[in-house]
């Protein structure tokens, strides 16, 4: 027997899932050179559209947001620089997300 789960979004929507759910994964990683990327991966794993994630990030953090395709067919979305503290505050206030669907912003950094 399989669990199911249902994801009920901020926005009214909802999505049931099947299986174990698996938390969002956020990174910072240094890229070439300095400079700095915030990458996001499993969103598809919460019911997440990772297009619809990067247009709201966008306005957010007012910075370059891309997404892109991960081996297994996932995406994964990059923003630039070290955005964790705004990451931080989109997903725990505005999506009212619970923390324990979420690693890696245990500690966001002191940019934002």
């Amino acid at each position: 027997m399989s669990t199911n789960h249902e994801v009920v979004f901020t926005n009214g929507g909802s999505v049931e899932l099947r299986g174990k759910l698996v938390p969002m994964d956020v990174k910072v990683e240094k890229k070439a050179g300095n400079k700095l990327v915030t990458a996001i991966r499993n969103l598809e794993g919460l019911g997440m559209d990772p297009a619809e994630i990067a247009r709201e990030l966008q306005q957010v953090v007012g910075a370059t947001v891309n997404v892109r395709e991960e081996p297994g067919g996932q995406h994964s979305v990059t923003v630039q620089g070290d955005q964790t503290k705004l990451l931080d505050k989109f997903f725990f206030q505005t999506l009212a997300m619970p923390k324990k669907f979420v690693t890696g912003l245990e500690k966001p950094g002191k940019k934002g």
